[in-house]
């Protein structure tokens, strides 16, 4: 009975599909390069206005997440991809988004750092790298490469 209770309460597409298990299955896709998956996945959630901000914040995050360094440009196209939807509401162009995201080499060294950051912060919150006073001294320097080399080698020690 509580779990209908629940059920009830959590967004639906229309397919009556989980909301949030749909968008993981549309970054999956997109990491995994599967274009055809990938734009399912994201029809599915693009009924509405909103869903198709979903899907453009999907790839807003895929584009640093899993493309990283191997395609910086990734995030700039989206946004401008972004923009133009914005001012002319067009389909063309999260199916665009989508298609370019998923042919892009992939690269996910961006979100190992930003993992190795935040445990190092959870678990040792005083945690300094060598020849700085803090990990944000490092950052304030622009010494990132230093900063998350170090927060990446504690994180998996």
């Amino acid at each position: 009975m509580e779990k209908d209770l629940v059920m009830k309460f959590i967004l639906r597409t229309e397919k009556e599909l989980n909301y949030f298990d749909t968008l993981s299955f549309l970054q999956k896709s997109i990491r995994e390069g599967k274009v055809n998956a990938a734009l399912y996945w994201a029809y599915e959630i693009t009924n509405d206005k909103q869903g198709k901000t979903a899907v453009f914040n999907k790839m807003r995050t895929e584009s640093c997440e899993d493309i990283g360094l191997a395609n910086p440009e990734a995030i700039v196209i989206i946004d401008e991809l972004l923009k133009l939807y914005s001012s002319t509401p067009d389909d063309k162009f999260w199916i665009a988004g989508i298609k370019y995201l998923c042919e892009s080499p992939k690269n996910r060294e961006v979100d190992w750092y930003l993992i190795g950051a935040k445990k190092i912060l959870i678990k040792h919150g005083n945690y300094t790298p060598k020849n700085y006073n803090s990990l944000q001294e490092a950052i304030n320097n622009k010494d990132e490469s230093e900063a998350f080399y170090y927060a990446y080698d504690y994180a998996l020690n």
